[in-house]
């Protein structure tokens, strides 16, 4: 019995030995920066500059409504304001695909700094395509 209560005496030394040397290199180690990724709650106090593409849904009063289609998901509709400082590229109409450069402000809003209508090459070209003969 006398041999086991060394060892178990031992051991416990051990273990205080181990634990103030783990509290002795946490207080000498430097203090790390905390990196803190910017979230949507961080974005909303500081202005940010985004880009938004999709098709225009509505255009009046210095209002510009579009909406992002992708597959799989849900149609995300976004509406912007448009004022004098906003630099428009392009015929801006209805159903015109766009992409927008924009910021949002504290409260939340978007205000477009550009916007720069895309030509649908499909449509637009008014050429016919010229394709291979087939074999």
């Amino acid at each position: 019995m006398s041999f086991m209560r060394h060892v178990a005496t031992l051991v416990l030394l051990v273990l205080l030995a181990a634990w103030l040397l783990i509290q002795v290199l946490r207080a000498q180690a430097p203090a790390q920066p905390s990196v803190e990724k910017p979230t949507k709650a961080t974005n909303a106090s500081a202005a940010t500059n985004d880009v938004f593409s999709g098709i225009v849904m509505s255009f009046e009063n210095g209002s510009l409504t579009v909406v992002r289609k992708v597959p799989a998901r849900a149609d995300e509709p976004r509406t912007f304001t448009v004022d004098e400082t906003t630099k428009i590229e392009g015929k801006l109409k209805v159903s015109a695909r766009v992409t927008i450069r924009f910021q949002t402000d504290s409260s939340g809003a978007f205000h477009a700094e550009r916007v720069i209508v895309r030509v649908d090459s499909k449509v637009g070209s008014g050429k016919a395509q010229q394709t291979a003969p087939a074999r």
